[in-house]
């Protein structure tokens, strides 16, 4: 996972059941995100359980709590926010796993679902029943079919200038 350090404003992971990796190439004015070693500069807001590094993935288990996994940086913040960023994110899902990136959020969520208050989910979703699919951008452009097969690894890549986000 990387992101052009110019650009951003927050990007957190919320995932159930998905499997992210890290780049393991570094582009000129790109910032890696994860090291693949170890959840350094990641914090979740509920359940960090949840969490575990596997063959140099983070890896979400399935569970019916919502943990959502931030990105910390160095730690002397909550979180790092970024503006006007291009992200990678290298996905597999398991089938039935319903997931997402979350972009222009923080750290506050409502309710006993511990579902994010504010901000736009960039959806990860491989059920049957949640009509929203991969790639789509939760509740404001939503695809009725995924674009790509999530039980194969796919590069989902996601651009956020201002108000504008593209996937």
């Amino acid at each position: 996972m990387k992101i052009h350090p110019a650009r951003g404003l927050l990007f957190l992971l919320g995932v159930f059941a998905f499997v992210f990796a890290a780049s393991t190439r570094a582009a000129e004015g790109w910032r890696d995100l994860f090291n693949g070693h170890d959840l350094t500069g990641w914090t979740a807001n509920a359940y960090p359980d949840s969490w575990t590094i596997v063959d140099g993935s983070i890896r979400a288990h399935a569970t019916t709590e919502s943990s959502h996994l931030f990105f910390v940086g160095d730690g002397t913040a909550d979180f790092v926010r970024f503006k006007n960023f291009e992200l990678e994110v290298v996905a597999r899902g398991e089938p039935g796993a319903n997931s997402g990136g979350f972009v222009h959020t923080d750290l506050a969520a409502g309710g006993a679902a511990l579902r994010l208050s504010n901000g736009y989910e960039v959806q990860l979703n491989s059920t049957a029943k949640e009509k929203r699919k991969t790639g789509s951008l939760y509740a404001v452009a939503d695809l009725d079919q995924s674009p790509v097969d999530e039980t194969m690894w796919f590069t989902a890549k996601i651009t956020v200038k201002d108000r504008r986000i593209v996937i």
